[in-house]
């Protein structure tokens, strides 16, 4: 039983999150709120995700032994917060449309993600935070200093 709660320990854990989300939001004043449109679609995807982490993660522990699993998986979470850590620093210089492709490219390579499916993924999520959030909703991102700045602007408009 303890095997399978660290083998599962981030399906649990999102799961629960998204079971005290739906809670909460089902003790709205009004459910069926315009406002809360875009919360439960959240939450569904939360709710995705998690299930098809646990696929996941049940796929990959038929397919690796034991000794692959433990040699990486101390390496791996370190490299990711390493990886978010400099993305967060770095961001406020280079700008956001010029650091996320380099990030999701990385990420993606160090999750294993073959390089042309890592760029596909790159540009495709960049293009599509641009639409949804600077093109339809109007919310601005970082745009860098000095040069990044100007490359920031010419790639926007």
């Amino acid at each position: 039983m303890i095997q399978i709660i660290k083998k599962y320990k981030a399906t649990i854990v999102l799961l629960a999150l998204s079971l005290l989300c739906v809670y909460d939001l089902s003790r709205a004043d009004s459910p069926d709120d315009i406002g809360l449109v875009f919360p439960k679609v959240i939450v569904g995807l939360l709710i995705l995700t998690s299930v098809l982490l646990g696929f996941s993660t049940f796929f990959k522990s038929r397919k690796q032994s034991s000794d692959e699993n433990t040699s990486t998986g101390f390496k791996m979470p370190w490299m990711i917060l390493a990886s978010m850590v400099g993305y967060i620093l770095l961001l406020n210089v280079f700008g956001f449309f010029i650091l996320t492709p380099f990030f999701v490219f990385s990420s993606a390579k160090l999750f294993g993600v073959k390089t042309k499916a890592s760029i596909i993924l790159a540009i495709s999520l960049t293009l599509i935070i641009y639409l949804l959030f600077v093109k339809l909703l109007f919310v601005p991102f970082p745009s860098g200093i000095s040069i990044f700045k100007r490359l920031n602007e010419m790639i926007l408009y």
